[in-house]
């Protein structure tokens, strides 16, 4: 506060000072004033002042403020220029108090790059209406300066103060950030990470699943029920060196689908291989894939698919609230929701049978297959149509060439009813024929400014040449070559800020009846979570047809408060009002594991209207899940539909429907699960895997199981909520640990002179089978060390004390890093303990002045043996020199060895 009074106090002089000039300027003249500016009575700023004054020369209102950025006072005289009713902040001095360096100033314009994205801004000097040079200082009017660099500002007048929050990170976050982030590198470094998982075997008994169900049904104007009842026997289990999973109908008596799964087996690409039922015959496929999680509709609704444990039930979260629950379908979840667009990120969170709960984030990002430099991508689908007993072939690879560009190639071998000759009665007759075809595709995409983009040209052409009947021209009869199946792409996607733009056009050849088709989708967000769009779409055809045209208007908007989601949205068909679509909901998630949801469709401009009500509830209890739904269709003649399911203990499961029209459903049913190599212990779910640990003394700390290191009992382990102690050969074994989560394995070591160290141990299994998890257990060693002093040092008494008192040992690790630092006692012992079986260096420094001793460093290794876990090293002195007697420690590890 004081300093503000003397710069107003200082004002005040000036302004005395400048309206004595104005009286008496015949008398002051320009060689006074120079005088008091050499003599520091006045500075440079001051002196300019004064020079204006007695030229003549008009005085800006240039005022000192208080600087405030991102709330961190930076400076208390940051000038703030009032000029023409503008008000101009001084660049460079901003540039200053933010420690900026990273720009350039060129005779027309400045250039800076600012944040952590180095994000180009350029400032045209030229421009008089926002820009003005005084000196060496450029002032820029305050819009336009907080256009280029602020989310907002505020200037107050009254109190002298200035604050601006910066719309990018200062060099000075960017320092701290770097910093935070090698520290948490450096304990990372620390810390080792020992995951177990699954080993792949030529086979491994699994798990067997039975489900039975009794239904009872009556229909609208029936008085009686029917009864039916169905069956289910699933295995899992490994299986040629995956995991195969089966299920048997039991009341229609056939095998469905058999499917063998090697998960993550090259890359982060699966592959699948099963046997289907295809009604009365079975069918053949092989699909080798990267699963992204969500794939696009014909109809461009987005649907996320993910496999989750068998029994599961998942949730789909978006801005922290559940919009769609999903029990499993054969370890499958499907959501098809309108509030699932592209561009989001979505959470699903799955509850494991066994009460686990684990979330997965999905960002549904279109990337058009673009890779990394050197990254390579397959898509390989190899089907078996039982109708034709032939197979269609599906392959597309793509591979980055650089981060920005990505090639890809594909084959097609297709299957199709073409007429290739007429009978006697002129009609066609139709046979099914291969068809080849290859396809590439050139993928471009980065940021410049940021300006997002991706380009994306792609062609398929046919390989094959033989010509057909063209039944699509109803002119003429003609024949047409098949070559002539080809067709074109050029894609086109840019983002700039809340801006998204997509162009699209494709051509086809005369084998197709499509001509050429364009798309044009522009997209803005008005908010974080509320956007418009308009999408355009015009498809032309060769022959009768008319072209097909698509106008649409699109608005969203999701809005979260508290424990509720509030979402709105509509789609305008500006071409066919009668295909308007309005959506309004609301979900809730606040209380236990209670989820509520009321979601509103209006379609059919209007006329038709559906409304729906449903409340879950996970795990109620800890064995009881229900799901609840409230329904009416104006559709279905008024109809109000009830529906409730109960979940008992994971084991039983009771449906209800109920119709105002009189239509009944009821269903009660078992699901149990049986672990094939030991009955007896409960499961909850059927993807799910043995873990058996086997805790051990690691005496040379290589943190693997080597043949004669001995095992150690009473070693507690916790795997979420399941605990088992290791027996006298040091091993326990789990049963049903969850498929596909990363679990943290909580070990306790009753023993005091063991440890974990530096590890952190997690296990994960990626199908079903035993994994094997050897648990390295550190022995705790102590290095004890006697010094020994040259009889010609003649040190006795509190000499020989003094003298210990200045010898300092520290015991470092390989890099250098002080592990433990120690002293000897009177007698001239020390030790330190806490060190592992591994190799140290251990220094020697005296700090007395009395002896010319140099320090010493030398490389040791620890050795772990039942009968003692002390080493022990003699440190020898004279009166020139320390030498470290590793001799006896040299004898203990020839007695191990």
């Amino acid at each position: 506060m004081k300093k503000k009074l003397d710069l107003r106090n200082k004002l005040f002089f000036l302004t005395f000072l400048i309206s004595s000039l104005s009286v008496n300027a015949k008398t002051i003249t320009m060689e006074e004033i120079i005088n008091l500016r050499n003599q520091n009575l006045i500075t440079q700023e001051e002196f300019e002042i004064f020079e204006k004054e007695i030229k003549g020369e008009p005085l800006e209102k240039e005022v000192f403020f208080d600087l405030r950025i991102n709330g961190k006072l930076v400076s208390r005289s940051y000038k703030v220029l009032n000029e023409n009713n503008k008000i101009y902040f001084p660049l460079k001095e901003f540039f200053k108090c933010i420690n900026f360096e990273n720009y350039k100033e060129e005779r027309s314009k400045l250039t800076a790059y600012v944040g952590s994205a180095l994000k180009k801004v350029t400032l045209n000097l030229d421009n008089i209406s926002e820009v003005m040079k005084k000196g060496n200082e450029i002032y820029v009017v305050a819009g336009k300066f907080a256009q280029l660099f602020l989310n907002s500002y505020d200037l107050n007048p009254d109190d002298m103060r200035v604050r601006m929050y910066l719309s990018f990170d200062t060099p000075t976050e960017i320092r701290q950030l770097l910093d935070i982030s090698q520290e948490k590198l450096q304990q990372e470094k620390k810390e080792k990470e020992l995951v177990f998982s699954s080993q792949r075997k030529f086979f491994d008994l699994g798990y067997a699943r039975l489900q039975l169900g009794q239904s009872f049904d009556k229909s609208y104007g029936k008085k009686s029920y029917k009864s039916d009842w169905d069956g289910n026997i699933a295995y899992q289990g490994g299986f040629l060196y995956g995991q195969i999973t089966a299920d048997y109908d039991l009341r229609e008596k056939e095998l469905n689908t058999v499917k063998l799964e090697y998960t993550d087996i090259w890359k982060g690409h699966n592959l699948d291989i099963e046997n289907r039922r295809a009604d009365s015959k079975r069918e053949w496929g092989l699909f080798f894939y990267k699963d992204k999680g969500f794939y696009e509709t014909a109809g461009g609704q987005i649907v996320i698919r993910e496999n989750v444990p068998l029994g599961s039930r998942a949730e789909l979260l978006y801005m922290g609230t559940p919009i769609e629950i999903k029990d499993d379908d054969n370890g499958v979840v499907e959501f098809e929701n309108p509030l699932i667009r592209t561009d989001r990120t979505y959470i699903l969170r799955i509850y494991h049978p066994d009460g686990k709960i684990s979330e997965k984030e999905i960002k549904t990002v279109e990337d058009y297959n673009l890779q990394q430099r050197n990254e390579i991508e397959y898509k390989l689908s190899i089907n078996e149509d039982s109708n034709y007993s032939k197979f269609t072939t599906e392959f597309e690879t793509f591979y980055g060439i650089t981060n920005n560009l990505t090639l890809g190639l594909g084959y097609f071998r297709d299957i199709e009813e073409l007429a290739v000759g007429k009978d006697s009665s002129g009609n066609y007759k139709e046979r099914a024929k291969y068809l080849n075809s290859l396809k590439a595709d050139i993928i471009y995409g980065g940021t410049y400014n940021a300006l997002s983009y991706v380009f994306n040209l792609s062609g398929t052409k046919s390989l094959d040449n033989f010509s057909i009947y063209n039944e699509k021209n109803p002119d003429f009869q003609e024949r047409i070559s098949v070559s002539k199946r080809y067709s074109y792409e050029y894609l086109n996607q840019f983002n700039y800020g809340k801006w998204k733009l997509i162009y699209e056009h494709e051509e086809f050849g005369k084998f197709y009846d499509e001509k050429n088709r364009d798309r044009v989708e522009l997209k803005y967000d008005i908010f974080k979570n509320m956007d418009i769009g308009y999408l355009y779409e015009k498809e032309r055809f060769r022959y009768e047809k008319r072209d097909e045209k698509k106008k649409q208007f699109t608005f969203d908007a999701d809005y979260s408060w508290k424990n509720f989601l509030f979402s709105a949205g509509t789609s305008l068909d500006l071409e066919d009002h009668g295909k308007n679509e309005y959506r309004a909901g609301v979900y809730y998630s606040g209380w236990e594991r209670l989820t509520g949801r009321l979601e509103n469709i209006w379609t059919e401009n209007g006329e038709e209207y559906e409304t729906k009500l449903s409340l879950y509830n996970n795990n109620f209890g800890g064995f009881i899940d229900f799901t609840t739904e409230l329904s009416y269709s104006k559709h279905d003649k008024d109809k109000l539909t009830f529906k409730f399911a109960v979940k008992l203990d994971n084991w039983l499961k009771i449906d209800t429907t109920l119709s105002d029209n009189g239509e009944r459903n009821h269903r009660i049913g078992i699901d149990k699960i049986v672990d094939l190599k030991n009955p007896g212990v409960y499961l909850d779910s059927m993807d799910n895997s043995r873990v058996k640990v086997i805790t051990f003394i690691d005496e040379n700390n290589n943190d693997l199981y080597d043949p004669g290191e001995e095992s150690v009992s009473g070693v507690e382990v916790k795997i979420g909520e399941k605990v088992v102690t290791t027996d006298r050969n040091g091993e326990g074994m789990f049963y049903g640990i969850g498929n596909g989560i990363l679990y943290d394995m909580d070990v306790s070591i009753r023993k005091p002179s063991f440890t974990l160290g530096n590890n952190k141990v997690k296990v994960k299994s990626n199908f079903s089978s035993t994994v094997d998890a050897h648990i390295p257990v550190k022995p705790m060693l102590s290095l004890t060390g006697q010094v020994e002093l040259d009889k010609a040092l003649k040190l006795k008494g509190d000499d020989r004390t003094e003298f210990f008192n200045d010898l300092i040992i520290e015991v470092k690790d390989l890099d250098g890093n002080v592990i433990e630092t120690s002293a000897p006692d009177n007698e001239g012992i020390f030790e330190i303990s806490g060190l592992f079986p591994e190799d140290y260096f251990i220094e020697v420094t005296y700090v007395g002045v009395k002896y010319n001793l140099k320090s010493i460093r030398e490389e040791i290794e620890l050795q772990y043996s039942k009968e003692s876990a002390t080493n022990t090293v003699v440190l020898k002195i004279s009166d020139d020199k320390i030498a470290i007697d590793t001799s006896d420690m040299m004898k203990n590890i020839a007695k191990l060895n």
